[in-house]
């Protein structure tokens, strides 16, 4: 990984997040005219600064140089040296050092020493200060609404929010209740982001969370969940969404067999949608039994769990259970090893 040296403005190369020295990383939405990777490479005119940094001369130029100094400014009164930024510190146009660092992605914001959120939509409007406004603005912000903000909420050790005219607004441990009302996340996993907390919910509720986000690329809405799950896939831009989120569930369901992967809702009521043994989006799960599902402890082991695939094929064990409409009339319902927290009967929203 490259990290952003702030007393030299220069990038340094460490083989592994290990290797790493204590550091800053940034979660923020991109706007015009970022600072990307090869801005710090190239020599080009720009400001008197540039004339000790010549290797920043074109970086200096742009707006987004104003976000990177903000940064560093809060990074350093810290006490670190260190900071990474996804603009500038991956080579974008490598497709395999992209691929690379969206499968690192969630590791290398659990690891630093603390996550800054840049929020540029949250400020005040006037010369007053209003805290009903402050409170609005940061609900509504659309740091919330994005794809890859929600791994970056959840695997900091801790994050300090930002306004845009870099002020601190709060903490996430103390904003706690504030962001799992806006965001649906369980608090504890808010306040104690460990691992051991993320698996206690199930693979429905966690994908619950990701319901509605928007990214810019349709495929990074499964890409930019990996690391919710401790899984790795290829990154293949192109495929489309479907196909990646086709990809990520076959993948999450062989490490965990958890079948609440499988109690999602579509999004019509035909005949086709409900024959599909996965969801086309995590839109699927946006409903409000989605963040209780739990998986069923007796049969969380058991034969039902069997699985495997072929291509776009996918072969599964499930239970079967006959349902009789009057004395005549039956329907087969295939019934899936979860169960919502407040019931005790087995999830059968798979009709055949």
């Amino acid at each position: 990984m490259r990290l952003f040296n702030i007393k030299t403005l220069k990038l340094e190369y460490f083989q592994n997040v290990d290797a790493a020295p204590p550091y800053a990383i940034l979660s923020h939405r991109w706007e015009e005219e970022e600072i990307l990777f090869r801005d710090i490479k190239d020599k080009h005119p720009g400001s008197a600064l540039a004339l000790s940094h010549p290797h920043l001369r074109r970086a200096l130029v742009k707006k987004g140089w104003q976000k990177v100094e903000g940064f560093c400014r809060v990074a350093k009164r810290l006490g670190l040296s260190y900071a990474w930024v996804d603009t500038f510190c991956i080579d974008q146009s490598s497709s395999s050092e992209l691929s690379e660092s969206i499968n690192s992605m969630f590791v290398w914001y659990q690891n630093a020493k603390v996550c800054i959120a840049y929020l540029y939509d949250v400020t005040i409007k006037g010369d007053s200060w209003d805290y009903n406004h402050y409170e609005g603005v940061f609900d509504n912000s659309s740091w919330f609404r994005r794809g890859w903000t929600l791994q970056e909420l959840i695997a900091p050790k801790e994050i300090w929010f930002f306004k845009r005219d870099w002020s601190l607004y709060g903490i996430r441990s103390e904003l706690a209740d504030r962001i799992s009302e806006i965001t649906k996340i369980d608090k504890i996993i808010l306040r104690e982001p460990t691992i051991e907390n993320l698996n206690k919910f199930s693979v429905a509720a966690r994908l619950s969370w990701a319901a509605g986000r928007i990214t810019t690329r349709r495929e990074d809405r499964a890409y930019s969940l990996m690391g919710l799950f401790g899984v790795n896939i290829p990154t293949i831009y192109g495929e489309g969404q479907e196909a990646a989120f086709f990809r990520l569930q076959s993948e999450i369901f062989q490490k965990t067999s958890d079948h609440s992967i499988f109690a999602w809702k579509p999004a019509t009521d035909s005949a086709e949608a409900g024959l599909e043994l996965f969801a086309q989006s995590p839109d699927a799960f946006d409903f409000d039994e989605a963040g209780t599902i739990v998986s069923h402890p007796a049969l969380g082991t058991s034969r039902a769990n069997s699985f495997s695939m072929l291509l776009r094929w996918v072969r599964a064990r499930i239970i079967m259970q006959s349902v009789m409409f009057g004395p005549t009339t039956s329907e087969t319902q295939r019934l899936v090893a979860c169960k919502n927290t407040n019931s005790s009967s087995l999830w059968g929203g798979l009709n055949t």
